[in-house]
């Protein structure tokens, strides 16, 4: 039953996210697009490691 409903997300999420992305690569151009989506990800990436970083003291604390 779950895998139904994954596959549906996937798919659907697929086809959202070509629509609208094509869209934005014909208003902002190929280059800027991934250049916005490269800063996205730095962006996600520090985040990620902030959060990480943060945590560290109360899995330390959890595992003792």
């Amino acid at each position: 039953m779950w895998s139904n409903l994954v596959a549906f997300c996937f798919m659907g999420g697929g086809g959202i996210g070509t629509a609208i992305g094509g869209k934005i690569i014909a208003a902002v151009g190929f280059t800027s697009f991934y250049g916005y989506a490269a800063g996205a990800l730095v962006g996600l990436l520090l985040v990620a490691f902030v959060l990480v970083e943060v945590a560290k003291p109360a899995v330390v604390e959890c595992a003792k």
